[in-house]
This record gives structure tokens, C-alpha cells and sequence, in this order.
């Protein structure tokens, strides 16, 4: 029986229905001779399932909410805030804020030839020359 749309989990960011399960843990770091032999998982996995735009779903109550747990939600929460600053509607909206548009470019040069011809007709000169800045 398929699954009614209504009733499948849906990315909050993007709506896909959409997703992978993958597996995470911790890791600590510790000498060793051997290539990848330094590394060794510190804790149990945690799965996460993780959306076709890249948006990790948050988890349900975690069985354990001890420090694992605790620095598990912190991860995850630490991977909201990055994919935040990634996304491109906040990345637009903060260069609008920086830059002008095209239309309000064309709006100042047009102004300012207006200006520059008052000049040049103010010293008695030449409308297309270039008023020296």
C-alpha cells in the first residue's frame, strides 16, 4: 500500500519526502602508526535522517539524553545554524543590503549626468566634457 503523501515525513526547508538514513558518531583522536589508525568511535551511533537538499530532520526524544545525548543534539543544532548561514535567500537578502540594483544604478547615473550638464552650463562650458571630480 503506498503511503499517503499527507502522512510521510516532509523537509521543513525544501518539502521533499525524500531522505537517507545515515549513521553518526564520535570519534576521539589518538597517536598511531597506522593510516586511520588514530581514530576510534567514542560513543553508540546515532541515525539521522538526512534530506535530498542536505537538511538533517531533527530527532525524536533520544532514548538517552545523558552527555552523549546532550552533545548529539548539540551537533545537530550546530549543523541548523551552519546550513542557515548557507542559505542563499538570508546570503541575497544580506547583499541586497550592501549593493544597489541595476535599475537604482541606472537611476544615479542618470542623476548625476544630470548634475554634471547643470555644472557645465553653470561654468559656461561644454556639456559633454567631464566636470573634473
Amino acid at each position: 500500500m503506498k503511503p499517503n503523501q499527507q502522512d510521510c515525513l516532509t523537509c521543513p526547508k525544501c518539502g521533499s519526502t525524500n531522505f537517507s538514513e545515515d549513521e553518526f558518531r564520535q570519534y576521539t583522536v589518538h597517536a598511531s602508526a597506522l593510516p586511520g589508525g588514530g581514530l576510534s568511535p567514542s560513543n553508540e551511533s546515532r541515525h539521522v535522517k538526512i534530506c535530498m537538499c542536505g537538511h538533517p530532520m531533527p530527532v525524536g526524544a533520544l532514548a538517552r539524553f545523558d552527555e552523549v545525548g546532550k552533545g548529539f543534539q548539540e551537533s545537530l543544532d550546530l549543523a541548523w545554524q551552519h546550513l542557515e548561514k548557507r542559505n542563499p535567500d538570508k546570503i541575497l537578502a544580506e547583499l541586497a543590503r550592501d549593493f544597489v540594483t541595476r535599475r537604482e544604478f541606472n537611476e544615479l547615473t542618470g542623476r548625476l549626468d544630470g548634475l554634471q550638464a547643470i555644472l557645465g552650463q553653470a561654468r559656461g562650458k561644454d556639456t559633454d566634457t567631464p566636470v573634473p571630480g
